[in-house]
């Protein structure tokens, strides 16, 4: 009696991709929250420790231009039925799939753009704590260099 129609569900990858933007959103969120400081300090070399393993900023490129990738892929695709919803001379119901399948792309678009965001978010979030830090050691070694004079 009641027909549902069978919408297109989200591939393997995109779920993926899914979980890398809410994981990225977390950790923003984590690192916007006004924690104590221990804590801070505690998460800020924990963000170092990983950056700092050899080869991971490659990694983080190699993601970021996937995201690219993908954002652009969902958005030819997005175009695509945009460009054939527009076609005065399909039916109803060919246009109502073709909007579907548009706002899906369209979802995906968003999905891969802001894990690429989120991730640049983190980048320059561990290029910060890494100059603080630095500051810090800097700081302690000349307080520890006016008390030995």
């Amino acid at each position: 009696f009641f027909r549902t129609p069978l919408l297109p569900k989200m591939s393997l990858l995109w779920h993926c991709m899914f979980i890398a933007l809410v994981t990225e959103a977390v950790l923003v969120l984590i690192m916007c929250l006004p924690l104590p400081m221990a804590i801070q300090r505690g998460f800020g070399a924990l963000l170092r420790k990983i950056w700092g393993i050899p080869g991971f900023k490659i990694l983080v490129s190699c993601y970021l231009i996937v995201c690219c990738g993908l954002c652009y892929d969902a958005y030819t695709d997005a175009e695509k039925y945009r460009l054939k919803a527009k076609d005065k001379s399909a039916d109803g119901n060919a246009i109502g799939r073709m909007k579907e399948s548009m706002f899906l792309h369209q979802r995906n678009i968003y999905i891969a753009a802001g894990c690429a965001f989120f991730m640049l978010v983190l980048w320059a979030f561990t290029s910060y704590l890494k100059k603080i830090s630095m500051q810090r050691d800097e700081i302690k070694a000349l307080k520890a260099e006016k008390k030995q004079e």
